[in-house]
């Protein structure tokens, strides 16, 4: 059996830590936030930040031992810089630069911009929301993905099982982590080693994706994934499904059919990662990837692929199994690719069509052997 492995329990650490080291690491932090003389006009949280080397994946890790609790400092100083900054457009920029520190540089402010935030929504996550700096958007797209909060252009996805859906947090923040893993496989799916010319390339048949920028923070026992905010809204959906209530719906569900180079382009990529094209919604549409990821014709023209968490098909573990499962324990994409017959993304839910979820069971069930 070939599948990622699940979190451990990470929120099973905090209770051994002490409230002391915890006002030690935050005052650090603030410190860090509060460099500025009064008379500078960059906002805190771009100045003074230790950067992290980058890494392939975008990700990075924060700890710390100690427990939460906020600082009232902290807390009153720290207050919502202008959320206008453009992360987006100074990663996709740098993705086409020819220097070679530009993209290296805009991941690591990037990283140590999010990870200062993400140090305080974790540090005050046990208080009233009345009582913290920042609360969370209350509709801001699916349960899946926990708490949702927008700061500085960055969207925070703080993995809790606040719906339910899963059978622990734990459960939760290995759903998260599949998120990168998606996107990074997609993205091997499409894009050259040679990333600037891919971008710069002239394409009639296929069109470029782009990605957004993003990093899981580890932090505490917790974990956050923070995501460049997309110039993309509803109406710049061309594939995929925002909600799962879309699958009712008496009409065909967006799968690029009005972009073609798009469809083309995810054709490809689905194919290049041995997915198996299936139908889902009460209309039977065709798609090739899973329902839930979403390609939008952002406003700047841009391709944007997001909520990759699924990409890859789920593993068939009957000894270990949750209701969550799908959600969590998925195939590595060396092992898809290399699999004798394509397996849907959508196996084991219940996205697809009734009429093929007994094949896509039984193409995953014989991977998973």
């Amino acid at each position: 059996m070939d599948m990622s492995p699940a979190a451990p329990p990470l929120s099973s650490q905090i209770s051994t830590l002490s409230r002391h080291q915890l006002e030690t690491t935050l005052q650090s932090v603030h410190s860090e936030l509060l460099t500025l003389s009064p008379n500078s006009s960059v906002v805190p949280d771009q100045v003074s930040l230790q950067r992290t080397p980058s890494k392939r994946n975008y990700s990075t890790a924060a700890t710390a031992s100690s427990a939460f609790s906020p600082s009232a400092n902290l807390t009153s100083n720290l207050t919502s810089t202008a959320s206008s900054h453009s992360w987006n457009t100074a990663f996709q920029t740098s993705l086409l630069s020819s220097s070679p520190t530009a993209l290296s540089t805009t991941i690591a402010d990037f990283a140590a911009t999010a990870s200062k935030y993400a140090v305080l929504l974790i540090a005050e996550s046990h208080l009233p929301l009345t009582q913290r700096t920042y609360t969370p958007l209350l509709a801001a797209g699916g349960l899946a993905g926990g708490l949702k909060y927008l700061i500085h252009g960055i969207l925070f996805k703080f993995a809790l099982n606040v719906s339910g859906i899963y059978s622990s947090d734990a459960e939760a923040c290995t759903a998260a982590g599949h998120e990168i893993k998606g996107m990074n496989a997609l993205q091997c799916a499409v894009v050259s080693t040679d990333t600037s010319k891919y971008y710069k390339a002239t394409r009639d048949e296929l069109t470029p994706l782009h990605f957004p920028l993003q990093i899981v923070i580890d932090f505490l026992g917790h974990r956050l994934i923070a995501t460049s905010l997309l110039p993309t809204s509803h109406d710049t959906l061309k594939a995929g499904i925002s909600s799962p209530s879309q699958l009712a719906l008496p009409h065909p569900l967006p799968s690029g059919l009005t972009d073609p180079p798009l469809l083309r382009t995810l054709t490809h990529a689905s194919a290049a990662l041995n997915l198996l094209p299936h139908h889902i919604g009460s209309h039977a549409t065709l798609i090739s990837h899973c329902a839930d990821l979403e390609a939008h014709r952002g406003h700047d023209n841009r391709v944007y692929v997001l909520d990759t968490a699924r990409v890859l098909p789920p593993a068939h573990a009957t000894s270990s199994r949750t209701p969550a499962s799908h959600l969590t324990q998925l195939l590595r994409v060396e092992f898809v690719r290399r699999w004798t017959a394509p397996l849907s993304a959508d196996a084991l839910s219940r996205f697809t069509v009734i009429g093929e979820r007994q094949r896509e069971m039984q193409g995953v069930v014989a991977a998973t052997r």
